[in-house]
């Protein structure tokens, strides 16, 4: 007879696999403090000897009975057999390294002893002979087999039933539903912090909402203020209306139109100020005649501003600072630059040459990139003419005839990469500016001067051999355009006049009056005797 200790196996029935876990069952369920070494030698060893009370609380905790603990072999035992003398001439077996081997048994010449299954999986004991795996591995299994993705994580994970996540995405605010890492906590770090805000909070007396009492006052910080008295509404001088009081005795509407009132504006700023400027009260006159009210008042708190900005208040000064970055310097910089330049208070600044620059320059973008030198070249050559002309006391040409002529050029360029796939102005030729001059006849003449001059500066630095607009005229080729072309027949007859238009002759390309045919008479028609 023979008995044999099961706990692991029972324990592992049901799904305790460690000491640990079951040290903790044992004193949850049954109440049984005991130390890890006991527990994990009754875990792990066949003990000699159980105690009652030790019996009692594995069961308890195990929720079975001690049948599932103990194995009992009552299969009656045999005498030993007589012990089998060895035969003396069998040759004993020698293993590689020249050890005896125990003796073969008797009938078989095999080795005494049967080999454990061990686990597939892992290679340890397994411990039944109908399974392949040990009950760690078996564990696994089954625990791989009810894992599945989790909805919000996205994680391999066994899903709670309650709440359909795993364990950690399980674990979520009360409040806004923010996910949580601690198991004890209810309400995320943002919750928990505006929960005991709320609870400090107490209602107020005076305007019965929540919050923060004051000591002094017993009312919230929102009641707890001073505030300015409020005036009551008064008939307005201008208009005669019971409305909110403003200013001087009148309404909102009636001072925000009111003349006085940049006046006032610039008083208020020169008692703000430490030092004033003298110019100030001028400026405030000179913006009251050019400006409406509500502008006037808008560029004496702009300039309020730049007088407060620790900068020095001189008008050149003041004048640099009001210019807005971009294209345009605004109309707050427009407005003292007008008044300080007439008063020779300070001088002009350089914004209407920026703006001229940014225009030829974009004009010299635009052509295309083979022939974008050449007139980047002779930008630079009008703009260095300009300057001689100015030394030399001359007329010199304006932003506006350079841009002109940048766009004429410009215009050429395009025509010529478009219409005549033509890459250098060397491969320019008349039958290309006249195709280019008839686009547009009546710009004719301003752009034969502009091409004209372009061409002979080409000529001059080796850009092109042969000015092809130098036999050009600007009268152009005769023939006619819009109405006078249809009124002319195209065999060359003079059309009739009748005596009763008032239409005035009409006029040839040369600006000459055409020859009108007079209607003849029959000769014979006047003397019918004769």
């Amino acid at each position: 007879m023979k008995i044999r200790w099961r706990l692991r196996m029972a324990a592992a029935q049901r799904e305790v696999w460690t000491g640990t876990q079951l040290q903790r069952l044992l004193a949850e369920r049954a109440g049984l403090q005991m130390s890890s070494a006991s527990v994990s030698a009754l875990f792990s060893k066949e003990p000699s000897q159980v105690k009652m009370s030790t019996l009692i609380a594995l069961c308890t905790a195990l929720d079975c009975t001690p049948n599932d603990l103990f194995e009992v072999d009552i299969t009656p035992v045999e005498l030993p057999a007589a012990p089998i003398r060895p035969v003396a001439d069998l040759p004993k077996a020698v293993s590689a390294r020249g050890r005896s081997m125990p003796p073969p048994c008797p009938g078989e010449g095999g080795i005494v002893g049967a080999k454990q299954s061990d686990c597939t999986g892992c290679g340890a004991p397994v411990g039944f002979i109908d399974r392949r795996y040990c009950c760690r591995c078996t564990a696994r299994q089954k625990e791989a087999a009810a894992r599945a993705a989790c909805p919000r994580c996205g994680q391999q994970r066994v899903l709670q039933a309650d709440t359909g996540r795993c364990i950690t995405c399980s674990r979520v605010c009360t409040a806004c539903g923010h996910p949580l890492r601690s198991k004890s906590s209810a309400f995320c770090r943002t919750c928990l912090r505006k929960s005991e805000r709320d609870a400090a909070k107490d209602p107020c007396p005076r305007c019965s909402r929540p919050g923060y009492l004051r000591e002094d006052t017993g009312w919230c910080g929102h009641c707890s203020r001073t505030r300015q008295a409020k005036q009551p509404p008064r008939a307005c001088e201008q208009c005669g209306r019971v409305r909110k009081h403003a200013g001087l005795g009148l309404c909102s509407a009636c001072w925000q139109r009111h003349p006085d009132r940049p006046f006032v504006r610039a008083e208020h700023l020169i008692a703000e100020l430490d030092n004033p400027p003298d110019w100030l009260q001028d400026f405030t006159t000179d913006l009251a005649a050019k400006y409406s009210v509500g502008r006037a008042c808008t560029m004496i708190t702009s300039i309020g501003r730049l007088l407060r900005d620790g900068q020095p208040n001189l008008p050149q000064s003041v004048l640099e600072r009001s210019h807005r970055p971009g294209r345009s310097m605004g109309s707050l910089a427009r407005a003292p630059e007008t008044f300080f330049t007439s008063r020779g208070l300070a001088m002009a600044t350089d914004q209407a040459e920026r703006l001229a620059a940014g225009r030829r320059q974009r004009r010299v973008l635009a052509v295309p990139g083979p022939l974008r030198p050449s007139v980047e070249a002779f930008s630079d050559f009008m703009i260095r003419s300009r300057e001689r002309s100015r030394r030399a006391g001359t007329l010199p040409r304006t932003d506006a005839t350079i841009e002109a002529a940048l766009a004429i050029v410009r215009d050429l360029a395009l025509f010529l990469a478009s219409e005549s796939g033509k890459q250098d102005w060397a491969l320019t030729d008349v039958h290309d500016l006249e195709a280019f001059l008839a686009t547009s006849p009546k710009a004719r003449k301003r752009r034969l001067v502009v091409l004209g001059q372009f061409f002979r500066f080409a000529r001059s630095r080796k850009i092109v051999l042969v000015d092809p607009a130098r036999g050009l005229t600007a009268r152009g080729p005769s023939r006619l355009h819009g109405r006078d072309a249809d009124a002319w027949p195209a065999t060359g007859a003079v059309p009739p006049l009748d005596s009763g238009s008032s239409r005035p002759p009409a006029r040839s390309p040369a600006g000459h009056a055409r020859p009108v045919a007079r209607r003849l008479k029959p000769r014979g028609q006047d003397a019918p005797g004769r």
